[in-house]
């Protein structure tokens, strides 16, 4: 997927590549949801297995924020969960809504990112590589400022647990 954004980003600069990787990535994510939804929860578990039992579980009692979370923190593939949530009991609307948030903080950094990466190279300045630089220092200290959080606001959880093993 990131590769995709990136060329995305690349092809059509970063309002319409983000704007158009985004449509892309929701649109997906909302098809297998609903494939999710006709296949239903055995057929689903049948095919995942356990693990992605207690990831039915977790997105039924806390939908939204759940949603929003997996998106920041992928810790399966995208595919998989949107079919497990399908399945699962979780309300559309939260997943809609978690998604598209989850989504939009890695959509955006990596198309600011692909942006400044293609500048620097077309127009190569101190202040072009000092930006990348403080852009990609900026990203891995999110990321793992948001995994730290995660972990401790989330200590017991399977998928903060698993991921992080």
């Amino acid at each position: 997927v990131t590769a995709i954004i990136a060329i995305i980003v690349l092809a059509f600069g970063p309002i319409l590549g983000f704007s158009y990787a985004l449509v892309g990535m929701t649109v997906s994510a909302f098809l297998t949801f609903w494939i999710g939804k006709l296949l239903g929860r055995h057929s689903i578990q049948r095919l995942a297995g356990s693990r992605l039992h207690q990831l039915s579980r977790r997105l039924a009692q806390k939908g939204l924020m759940t949603v929003v979370m997996i998106r920041l923190v992928p810790i399966a593939p995208f595919t998989i969960v949107n079919l497990v949530a399908g399945a699962s009991h979780i309300r559309f609307r939260d997943f809609a809504f978690g998604t598209v948030l989850g989504e939009l903080p890695g959509l955006l950094a990596i198309s600011i990112f692909v942006n400044q990466i293609s500048d620097t190279i077309r127009y190569p300045t101190i202040t072009g590589i000092g930006m990348l630089a403080g852009i990609a220092l900026f990203l891995v200290l999110g990321g793992i400022g948001l995994w730290k959080w995660l972990n401790r606001r989330y200590p017991s959880t399977p998928l903060t647990r698993r991921a992080g093993s």
